[in-house]
This record gives C-alpha cells, structure tokens and sequence, in this order.
C-alpha cells in the first residue's frame, strides 16, 4: 500500500504541475457557474413574481432533470476525464520511463493502483468544487435537504470514477496521447449506447442494459441509492483496471493468443454474472436520502404491496396496430420494466409478461395509412417498420381464445395477476404523462386485496348518464378507460339503479349518486331512498337550476333544500351564471382532504348553480366544503335566460351579494360505521363538458375534488392515497436583486481562485 501511495502522490505531482488539469478544473468551474447561475435567476424571478413559495428546492436546484446542476454536470462530465487520463500510461510508453517501471520492484497491480488512486484524488477536487455551490444552499433555503444533495455528488464521484478507469485502460493500448483520448471517448460512447443492443432478444437484453453507462448515476442524483448501481460503478472500474494489468502482464511476459482471449473472456464473464445477479429484483437494496422519500413507495401503497397474494404478475398487452405499441416494443421492454421498479423493491416476487398480438382497432386510420391492404398485410408492413418479427403476433382468432381486450378497444394494457385467480387492469391515458402514477397502480394492486368500491347511478328519470359523451353526462369522469381521474382507473366499479323493478337499492352499492332528477319520483322510490339512508347508505346528491323541486323530497330528511334561483355574479368577463368555488376555511381546517385545495388561484366552477341551505339539528355534523365568491355572488331570481339578459342585483326581490354554500358534506354514525352524503347544487361541476373546459386563467380543480369526494364516500378506500411528507426546503431567501453578485461570484471570483493558485503551482515548479 506504501508503494501505491508513493506512486499516487508522484502522479499527482504530474498532474497538477500540467496546466491542462488546472485549465480543465476551472473550465469545469466556469460551465458549472454559467449554469448554477441561470438556476438562480430563475427560482429568484418565479418567487419574486409569483409571492409564493416553491416546493423541493434542494431538488430543483441540485437535483432536478430539467433544471438541477448536476444533471447538467453529469451531460458534460465525460468531456473533462478523457483528457486528464490520456497521459497517465502513454506518457509512460511514450518517453520510455515504463522499460524502468518494469524493471523496479514494483508489480503491474502496484503500478496501476497507484495512477489510478491518484486519479481518484483529482476526481475528488474536480467534483469537490461543486461544494461551494451547495454551499449557497442552506443559505438560501429553509431546511436544506443535504443527505438528497450529497447522494447526488456521489454519484457524480462514481460515474467520474468509472470514466477514470475506462481512460487508464485506453492510455495503456497506445503511446499517443491524443489517441488515447479519443479512444476514451469512443468507448464510452459505446457504452453509453450498448443498452440498445439485442434489447428484441430476452436471452440477451439484461445483459447489455446492465453494460449500459447511459443514466447510470441517475438514481444517485435523484437521491436514492441502489446496490445494483453501487455494484455497477464497483465492477466496471474493476473490470477495466485488470484489464490494464493484464495488458501490461502481456507486454511483460510472453503469453499466447488464446491464453490472452480466455483472461480476458473469463474476467467478462465474470463481471457480466455479478452484474447480471444484482440486476435481479430479491438480491437490491435501497436507501432513499431525500427527506419526504420521494423516490420509496407511499406507506399506504407498501401495506397494499404486502397484502398481495402470491406470485403477482403484469401481463402487458401490446397491439402492433396500436397506435402505442412504440410504448413497449421488445427493445423498450427493460425500460418499460423499470416503471414498476419501486414495486418490485417491495415485491421482488413481481414476474413482468408481454404478450404481442395484432387487431384492427380503427380500420379508418389503417385504411388511410394503408390503403387496400388486408390486415396481414398491414401487419408485415408495420413488423418492417419497427424491425420486429412478424411472426411473433398472435392473430385475432389466438388473441381472443387467451383473453377479450374488445372492452380495453385493443389498446395498450396490462392486466395484474396473482396465483389465486385474482386479476385488475392497468391502462395508460390520453394526456401528456400516459402512464399511471402511483395511486392508480396501487389502486389497480388493492382491487386484488379488496373489493372494488360499487357505485350506483340512480337512472329512470332524466338524470345524467355514465356512458353517453354529451357534454352534460358523466361518461368522462365514470367509465372513460382513457380518463385518468375516471372511476373505472380508480378502483370503482359503476352500474345503473332502477327504482321502477324491484324498488329497492342493490345490496352491492356503495355509494348512490342521484344527479339532475328531472322527474319527480314517485312516492316508493322516495320511500327506497329514505330506506338506503337510515341504512347508513353513502349518497352523493347533484341538483341543478330549475330542479329544485324534484330534488327537495329527496333531501327534506337531511334537513337541507336547494333555494329557489340561480346564483349570479357580477363579473364583467364570463357568463354572469358561472360561479367560481373556493374550499372554505372550517372545510380546510376540519378536513385534511380538501386542504390540497388551497391554491390560491384553485377555483371550483359551477355553470348554473343553486345555494344550498341547511339545519344543524337534524343529527349529523355538516362541513360546508364550497362556498361562492362572498364579494360578487348573489341569487338571481328573475333573470332565467343569461346568454340573451343581463342579470342585475334587485334588492327588493330578497337578492344579497353574500357567500352561498354550493357543496355540503354530511356525516353520521349509523350502527357503527362512517356514514358520509355529499349535497352539490349544481351536477354540471363534474360533467364532461367542465371537467375538460378551460377558463382562462382559472386554476379549474374540479376533477380533483371529484375525486376527493368519491375518496370520502368510499369510506378513504379508493382512490388509493399516496401522502407524503410535505416539502420542508420550500422558502428562498434571495433577491433578484442579488443574482447578480452570484454570477460574479462563481463565474468570476471563484475560478480565478484556482487560476491564480495554479500560477502559483507552476511558477514555482519552474523554479526549480
């Protein structure tokens, strides 16, 4: 270890007495200091423009892909290593001075360790650098998330480290310098791109996805260590500092060809095994350092994760006439595997299947695509264009004998399954993130450990429908497979009620949702309802403008009524009877659910809304969860037709600017359990029409609070909640004024240190 030491400490000499090392240390300060800058400015200007605060600083700062400085810093890492390596052992060959290397006492191993440590040692100041922009952040921030940031330049160390490594090998295969440096860079890009080899062959794809260097400190930066990553940044240096022993074991001493292949086969094999079984799913291990574990499955969804039967697996459905089969094609199923990795942390058990069929899903857009060509041969073409096997699809006839996916519209799908018979789906979206997120996986995991939650939709009376896609029907947010917030993706099941045969709600219900009756109900459905609420029955009642009337029977036993009117405002923008909701504050204090709605530009719109009055005697406790705007709202009780009329405030008719409940929640005990009704007066705020609309600059939330409500009346069983632990590092304390200071501080005066230190070096290394 002397000798190592000895040998690291005379190559550090080397290195910092070359202008190019301290030319590359302040030229990696600079860049870092360009970037860091701009990140300043921006969370300056946003808070100094907005007033607010921001969540996850330290992650947006440091961490953040889009923003963070270490991602930036790891895109350009690569370019600084191979020039700093490329004289570590070609300067050896070049000048001669490896002939007496070979001849001290001094072994191959000695000799490599000893460069390489010292390389290690440059690699800690390059990347220790960086501390003096971290530096900046508990300054600024208010609870700093160090061990999120640290973990972060970790991995840099470690992918630097790796690149270090690769770069001593290649200085050694020549005695040209700049040879070598291209030759550093050259593998890496191979190595960056090796992932995407044979990634169609099962047998072969983990292998060279593990190889990959490409994003490998990924999940360092993001704050989460993995033993297979750790294990990764210890192999691959490894395996190429052997390599450089062997090499200079060779130039040494007489060695065949083949003896030379089978050293250098059976070190690769070995690496390849060791990576290979720490890819697999039981034998990882992970820490998450960042303070709210973003990166670690929810608790909720963890205990969902643990009650799951045996031999869970994800089958996915790939349709090649899908317009989504780019999402998993053979070459995309590792990273599509990766997307439930926090799963199979807690579930290593979790088997992943693809299954590959093709069927005619809109025989419109194929006939203008291809233009009359029957189905097989459309099939070929589309294999050929995604250099897939055609003969790897299953046909119609096959595909409908293993499963029907005709409901799924053969769309990209995954069914889950576990060893008792149990099994849910799992879809992707018609939005910009497409796939599902935490709560609907684990909501599609729980359907296997629970049942789903029924909801019945009261039919039989002009009330809103759940299949129709007009715009005041309710397909949308209840059985649209595209929806994310729809119920069918979030653990609900849905189904009509009929009063009329046999007069009575199903035992299998839930919740009862009684939308928009434009008919009065007659005297036994009345009776039917009232029996399902003194059952203790969970109820979500939706009235309308010009229903109150049909809507009150249903509601006298609560002790609430819709009041006669439209609620009106005096907005000179918008139609004068959209109303917009604010949570109120005994809902945001009493109830943690709606506390998520306390944006301050978070509005509720209602599009024809009634007020909603109310006893507090008649035995529940009452939350009145919306209330109108309380400075422009009154009820309007002449004005009918809006599109034509201007409403006015007339005092004389009882109408009063004043704030008016729009959304009551009622709760009760009823033999032992939780009994929840939620009153709206308005059944357009979860229509189709208003869940998609946008209203300007209006921060609309009314899918989510649609949710919510469907949350509580399950009884908080689905949607499955994902709380975390809220952001604490949320507070920035610097001016936009000062951004400039920081710019000069780490563009100018920083590196100058180190320029002006380096001088120092190099002079007096002259001098002597």
């Amino acid at each position: 270890m002397k000798i190592i030491v000895t040998i690291a400490r005379n190559e550090l000499k080397i290195i910092f007495y070359s202008p190019i090392a301290w030319l590359m240390l302040i030229i990696f300060i600079v860049q870092s200091g360009l970037f860091f800058g701009d990140i300043v400015e921006n969370i300056a200007t946003t808070v100094a423009a907005t007033g607010r605060n921001i969540s996850f600083l330290s992650y947006i700062f440091f961490n953040d892909n889009t923003y963070g400085l270490f991602p930036k810093v790891q895109q350009y890492l690569f370019l600084y290593i191979p020039l700093l390596t490329m004289g570590l052992m070609s300067r050896e060959v070049g000048e001669g001075s490896i002939k007496l290397l070979y001849s001290s006492p001094i072994d191959n191993t000695q000799i490599v360790l000893g460069k390489y440590l010292a390389m290690l040692v440059y690699i800690l100041v390059l990347i220790g650098s960086l501390f003096a922009f971290v530096a900046l952040g508990p300054l600024t921030i208010k609870d700093f998330d160090y061990p999120q940031v640290l973990i972060g330049m970790l991995g840099l160390y470690l992918l630097a480290a790796t690149y270090a490594a690769i770069g001593l090998y290649m200085s050694s295969l020549t005695s040209y310098q700049p040879v070598a440096a291209v030759a550093t860079m050259a593998l890496l890009a191979v190595l960056n791109f090796v992932g995407n080899i044979g990634q169609e062959y099962a047998w072969f794809r983990d292998i060279t996805y593990w190889l990959s260097i490409n994003g490998r400190s990924d999940q360092f930066i993001n704050g989460l260590v993995c033993s297979e990553d750790v294990i990764y940044f210890i192999v691959i240096p490894a395996l190429f500092l052997l390599f450089t022993i062997f090499r200079m074991t060779h130039n040494r001493n007489s060695f065949s060809r083949s003896r030379r292949f089978m050293r250098y086969a059976g070190l690769c094999l070995v690496a390849v095994g060791i990576g290979y079984l720490s890819s697999m799913p039981r034998f990882m291990a992970y820490y998450d350092a960042t303070a709210t574990k973003r990166n670690t499955l929810s608790v909720n969804s963890q205990e969902i994760m643990r009650e799951v039967g045996r031999k869970p697996k994800i089958t996915t459905y790939v349709n090649l006439m899908d317009e989504r089969f780019h999402y998993a094609t053979p070459r995309k199923v590792n990273d599509d595997a990766r997307r439930f990795r926090q799963y199979t942390r807690f579930r290593p058990d979790l088997k992943m299947k693809y299954v590959y069929y093709y069927t005619n899903p809109d025989k419109e857009m194929l006939e203008s695509r291809f233009p009359g060509m029957r189905d097989e041969a459309i099939v070929a073409k589309l294999a050929e264009t995604y250099e897939v096997d055609a003969g790897m699809f299953l046909s119609p006839e096959e595909m409908k004998a293993e499963i029907d996916l005709s409901k799924e519209k053969y769309r990209f799908v995954r069914t889950i399954e576990t060893a008792d018979g149990k099994s849910s789906f799992l879809r992707v979206y018609d939005d910009q993130i497409v796939f599902p997120n935490e709560g609907q996986i684990s909501g599609a995991f729980k359907r296997l450990v629970r049942p789903p939650s029924v909801v019945g939709f009261l039919t039989g009376h002009g009330e809103r429908d759940i299949v129709k896609t007009g715009d005041r029907n309710y397909s949308l947010y209840v059985s649209d497979i595209t929806f994310r917030y729809s119920l069918v993706n979030n653990g609900f099941d849905s189904q009509t009620v009929s009063l009329s045969d046999p007069g009575e709600i199903p035992g299998e219900i839930d919740i009862l949702v009684i939308a928009d009756v434009r008919e009065p109900l007659h005297e036994n459905e009345l009776a039917a309802i009232k029996r399902y609420i003194e059952g203790g029955g969970n109820l979500l009642i939706a009235g309308d403008v010009g229903r109150q009337e049909h809507m009150n029977p249903i509601t006298e036993t609560l002790g609430v009524r819709f009041m006669e009117g439209v609620l009106a405002n005096n907005m000179e923008e918008g139609a004068q009877n959209l109303i917009y909701n604010r949570i109120t504050k005994p809902a945001a204090d009493s109830s943690k659910v709606y506390r998520g709605f306390a944006h301050p530009r978070a509005q509720i719109t209602m599009l024809g809304a009634v007020g909603l009055e109310y006893e507090v005697d008649r035995g529940f406790e009452l939350i009145p969860i919306l209330t109108s705007d309380s400075t422009r709202s009154w009820l309007e009780m002449e004005t009918t037709d809006f599109a034509a009329e201007k409403a006015e405030l007339n005092p004389e008719r009882g109408e009063e600017i004043k704030p008016y409940t729009t959304l009551l929640q009622l709760s009760r005990t009823v033999r032992g359990k939780k009994q929840r009704i939620v009153v709206s007066g308005d059944a357009d705020f979860c229509s189709n029409s208003e869940l998609i609309r946008s209203r300007g600059g209006m921060f609309s939330r009314n899918f989510e609070l649609t949710m919510e409500l469907f949350r509580q009346l399950s009884d908080e069983e689905y949607p499955v909640s994902t709380p975390r632990k809220p952001s604490a590092d949320n507070e920035y304390h610097l001016g936009v004024e000062r951004v400039p200071l920081i710019r000069i501080a780490y563009v100018g005066i920083y590196p100058m240190i180190f320029l002006v230190l380096g001088i120092v070096v190099l002079i007096r290394r002259k001098s002597k």
